[in-house]
């Protein structure tokens, strides 16, 4: 069995992930951390625009941003935004 990683490791995972969707999108994009989840399997992050986590105001969000699970082994999944994000991440995990 291989060593889980830690919240940091997998946070640190996620930074470099909305990293590269900066450069796509060209927005500045935050992990909004007071909604990060801790699941059986890992980790689900939830991101938006620097702007918003700042402000709060959702003239500054995105749309269509979905959120970021991170497995115990480090393997990162972008979830959907068709369903919600706990249907989502059973469904990756069948």
């Amino acid at each position: 069995m291989s060593k889980k990683i830690s919240l940091d490791e997998a946070h640190q995972l996620t930074i470099a992930t909305i990293a590269k969707l900066e450069d796509e999108i060209k927005v500045a994009l935050m992990i909004i951390d007071e909604y990060t989840e801790r699941v059986e399997d890992g980790f689900v992050f939830f991101y938006n625009s620097a702007a918003f986590a700042q402000s709060r105001d959702f003239r500054d969000s995105l749309a269509g941003n979905s959120p970021i699970f991170v497995n115990h082994q480090g393997k990162v999944t972008q979830l959907g935004t068709a369903l919600p994000w706990r249907e989502s991440l059973r469904q990756i995990e069948r």
